[in-house]
């Protein structure tokens, strides 16, 4: 059950499923999609993939949560669409700083309605006896920036308002823990794969959490790494790959080689560059950013191959995508 946008089964995710709805419905039909269909999954295995955009531009959750976290009532006229948002990044149009508070407000406000569907969500499963069997994973794609680093939304990529992201396993009959540590998107398959005792897939990026899990902390050696999407088109450009670790962030313009090093432990906002200061640091970060990229490398398929056909999208499902920033 999936939200349309870019998860419509005509580019291809519907495959495999016995049960594909993807219209663009929201979080809380999605989740009433889901009730009506859980007294048939009493016995035997299923799988159940759930993806909604109501926290994303241009953030409009229902009422009470569009006001909530509103210091005071707003009495401008900024709408956070992705039209204005780009305008506003690139010094276009005007934004005060009662908007950029609205602009969040209405972010927080869509993270918290969410929230409240996951918990109805969470409460059906309970309610038909299956929370007790059921492994439930709760992550997202990406944050949002708002002008942390000059601009919105997420289409910087290698900052770490649109990188942290939350990631939640519920196990039934494990005690909840927090994992310290960094961890990827990429570590989400091998996981679930160890925890139902299925073996590895061979084409896999990421490792299996299970023993940080196990362990009640992380690999505090370990990191994680992100480059863009270079065939994706954004209005806003996105050269850079990020190494991360524990403490440091370490970003690479593979163009011109520039690098940056942040202490995001001492320094969350990554304000101060230390590339210059810290020149070892930034040396054993770059080794391992190259071995990261080498790994990617290895994983991914040539170029090539058969032609693949260019799905046809239907004049309501391109509105929303134009609306979600997707297309111009």
């Amino acid at each position: 059950m999936v939200d349309g946008g870019y998860l419509r089964s005509g580019f291809g995710f519907g495959q495999g499923f016995d049960r594909y709805l993807d219209q663009p419905v929201h979080i809380a039909r999605i989740v009433d999609q889901v009730e009506s269909m859980l007294h048939t999954l009493s016995s035997g295995r299923s799988f159940v993939f759930i993806h909604c955009y109501d926290v994303h531009a241009p953030y409009t959750p229902p009422p009470p949560f569009d006001t909530r976290f509103e210091d005071q009532p707003y009495t401008g006229t900024f709408e956070p669409t992705v039209a204005n948002l780009g305008a506003a990044t690139w010094g276009q149009g005007l934004l005060t700083a009662a908007d950029l508070g609205h602009v969040i407000a209405r972010y927080d406000g869509g993270i918290a309605y969410t929230d409240t569907q996951v918990e109805r969500l969470l409460a059906a499963l309970e309610h038909h006896g299956l929370l007790d069997s059921t492994l439930v994973v709760i992550t997202s794609d990406h944050g949002e920036e708002f002008l942390e680093h000059g601009s919105f939304s997420h289409w910087q990529t290698y900052f770490m308002p649109n990188l942290h992201v939350p990631l939640v396993f519920f196990v039934p009959g494990w005690a909840p823990r927090t994992i310290d540590g960094p961890v990827e998107l990429i570590d989400v398959l091998p996981t679930v794969l160890d925890l139902l005792g299925l073996p590895p897939h061979p084409g896999a990026m990421g490792r299996s959490l299970v023993p940080a899990m196990l362990a009640g902390r992380g690999d505090q050696g370990g990191s994680a790494y992100a480059e863009p999407n270079e065939k994706e088109r954004l209005p806003h450009p996105m050269p850079w790959r990020t190494v991360i670790t524990s403490q440091h962030q370490l970003l690479l313009d593979p163009g011109s080689q520039e690098t940056r090093l942040f202490d995001i432990r001492a320094d969350p906002g990554a304000t101060v560059d230390l590339a210059r200061r810290e020149a070892g640091t930034t040396a054993r970060l770059l080794a391992t950013l190259r071995e990261r990229e080498r790994e990617v490398a290895l994983k991914i398929p040539p170029p090539g191959g058969p032609p693949t056909s260019i799905p046809t999208v239907d004049g309501a499902t391109r509105d929303q995508l134009r609306a979600l920033g997707y297309v111009e």
